[in-house]
């Protein structure tokens, strides 16, 4: 006999959550429904898959072994039959899960968020911050699109190019100490702010110039976040080395200035990516242009 692939869907809820009680409020269903769902994957699978401690229900070792390749498949099915229907921007109340930085969220997703909600009024975006483990959330579907430096992007994944932006270097608008054209080594003597940017575990590789570009062995501080930075240069002595497309938002909004960057200093290359079972995906594909259209729009103001 076949196993019914909704049972897959209570036993990856019931992995997420370790209870009937909070699955059952997940997914919608009454409890009895998920107990019973449960008992048909235990004789199916003729192991207990969860049992009892304390007030949780722990997975069994082969549940433990079940979990990866359940996700999988329910992350390919859920694929295929997204692809398999026309993506209608007009009617579509689809939830989208972008997983980026702050400096794409302030800059191409807010620019692109008029035209977006203009075509497709009733769709969602849950917009998450990169994790160390990326890879493994775009391989298990749990964010639907990625947009993060080229460096960061898992080979395997289909690309798209967004856009490349180069730094510069930020500072407090009366800072005059600061001047266009310095190198990234005669800033070194400077109070440095670094933002991580979410550096992942995994990576590509080739983000180390990029690393060194930004100053951030010398920094004296480190935030998660470049929207953090105007509040800690606003006033100060205090200098970061930003993108240049969010060196120019912070400029509109806080007391700040920033000055072109000399010598070779490598540029911020930024890219898309989808899991590959979802290349073909009407919606991403939808969505990733109107990011592209923003991105341009950002180049073409400099």
């Amino acid at each position: 006999m076949g196993l019914d692939l909704n049972l897959l869907v209570i036993f990856q809820a019931m992995m997420d959550n370790r209870s009937v009680t909070y699955t059952s409020r997940q997914l919608n269903l009454t409890q009895p429904a998920v107990s019973n769902a449960l008992q048909r994957l235990r004789q199916y699978f003729k192991d207990d898959l969860f049992v009892m401690s304390g007030n949780r229900m722990l997975p069994t070792a082969l549940a433990e072994r079940l979990a990866a390749p359940t996700k999988a498949l329910l992350t390919d099915a859920g694929a295929l039959l997204t692809a398999a229907r026309p993506f209608e921007p007009g009617t579509s109340d689809r939830t989208f899960v972008i997983g980026t930085s702050d400096h794409v969220t302030d800059t191409v997703i807010a620019g692109a968020l008029n035209a977006v909600f203009a075509e497709a009024p009733k769709i969602r975006l849950d917009i998450v911050p990169l994790v160390e483990d990326q890879w493994s959330v775009l391989d298990t579907g749990e964010v639907d699109l990625h947009v993060l430096p080229y460096e960061f992007a898992p080979p395997d994944q289909p690309t798209f190019e967004l856009y490349s932006d180069r730094y510069v270097v930020l500072c407090d608008r009366e800072n005059h100490s600061v001047q266009a054209g310095m190198t990234p080594e005669e800033l070194r003597s400077f109070r440095i702010i670094g933002a991580l940017m979410g550096v992942p575990r995994k990576m590509r590789g080739g983000f180390a110039p990029q690393m060194t570009a930004r100053l951030i062995d010398q920094a004296s501080l480190t935030v998660k976040q470049f929207s953090q930075l105007p509040f800690m240069l606003e006033g100060s002595d205090r200098i970061a080395i930003v993108p240049r497309s969010q060196a120019l938002m912070f400029c509109k909004r806080f007391k700040l200035a920033f000055c072109e960057l000399g010598g070779e200093v490598p540029h911020l290359r930024m890219v898309a990516q989808v899991n590959r079972a979802r290349e073909s995906d009407a919606g991403l594909a939808w969505l990733i242009d109107k990011f592209v259209k923003a991105a341009s729009a950002i180049q073409t103001d400099r």
